[in-house]
């Protein structure tokens, strides 16, 4: 079986591409943790705990102890990941020293890393994963608390010398213990039109590339791919969810505030997946938040409020 990496696995996405990955029987599943104690939810979930941190001496001794063929990152942030990129080149100038003496080849270490769909920009100009972004010719500019991304996106597609990319872009994450729903007490736009996705389609997509991962290496296929099911306007968001909560009131709206991640809340965007679907072999199972919002709401309560649940 093919040894699976997962930093973040225990995060929602991080898990549920776990799980995902176990039940194909294909994989071996790897996660860091900081404490002995906390070995048993890791062996609960059928994942073999790593006692490390997640510095990059930690990385790299578990990539050489425990053979990682893939890592995924899953905590969807920047500058640690790339902090990381140096230790995998050098775990691959390691392999290389060593076989060459023997005549072997030795394959590239593969890398997914969880983006944002927010590197297109708040748009509802439709827009695709093989449109560069943050170029004079892009059509809209990266939110401001994604700015960072495109410098860093374009970092990890330069690395193809030691690792085989791919770079996954989610939407806004719905369903099981996700945070989305808190969102809905914050500072919204009216007019936001959201591109959503639920959580076990994202783990999908993520399984979807790790498969194709050795298949799209080399080839000249852009490894980049948005992962996005439905577009739903917030406003229908906030009535379903309100009337899910048992809310019969009124809803009033007092405007938004310039909140630190309110351009996340209320980026609008108009995406597609369909390289995903075609490239990769993503099959999306659940369309539309809103028609289901009540099992959804039912989830985030249980979350938040085991006994409202």
């Amino acid at each position: 079986m093919v040894n699976v990496l997962i930093i973040g696995v225990t995060l929602p996405i991080g898990e549920a591409l776990a799980q995902s990955l176990l039940r194909s029987g294909n994989y071996q599943v790897f996660g860091f943790c900081k404490d002995p104690n906390d070995f048993g939810m890791y062996y609960r979930n059928e994942v073999v705990p790593i006692l490390t941190d997640n510095s990059p001496g930690g990385l790299k001794a578990a990539l050489d102890i425990y053979f990682i063929n893939v890592v995924v990152d899953a905590r969807a942030c920047d500058k640690d990941t790339l902090d990381i990129l140096p230790i995998f080149e050098a775990h691959r100038l390691e392999h290389l020293a060593s076989t060459h003496d023997a005549g072997f080849g030795v394959p590239k270490l593969g890398f997914v890393y969880v983006g944002r769909t927010g590197v297109h920009g708040s748009s509802l100009i439709p827009l695709n994963d093989l449109m560069p972004v943050l170029t004079s010719n892009t059509p809209s500019s990266p939110i401001e608390s994604l700015s960072r991304r495109p410098d860093f996106e374009n970092a990890l597609l330069g690395s193809s010398s030691y690792l085989d990319v791919i770079i996954m872009r989610p939407a806004v994450v719905y369903g099981r213990a996700s945070q989305m729903l808190d969102s809905i007490f914050w500072s919204l736009q009216l007019a936001t039109e959201r591109n959503i996705d639920v959580m076990d389609d994202v783990a999908s997509g993520l399984h979807a590339a790790i498969d194709k991962l050795p298949l799209i290496s080399g080839t000249g296929v852009y490894p980049v791919f948005d992962l996005v099911t439905s577009q739903e306007r917030i406003h229908e968001i906030v009535v379903a969810a309100a009337f899910a909560m048992g809310f019969l009131g009124r809803i009033n709206y007092i405007g938004c505030a310039d909140t630190e991640g309110a351009d996340v809340l209320n980026c609008s965007g108009n995406l597609s997946s369909g390289r995903a679907k075609t490239i990769l072999g993503w099959e999306p199972k659940r369309h539309g938040f809103v028609r289901n919002m009540e099992v959804y709401v039912k989830a985030w309560l249980a979350r938040r409020e085991p006994d409202l649940a």
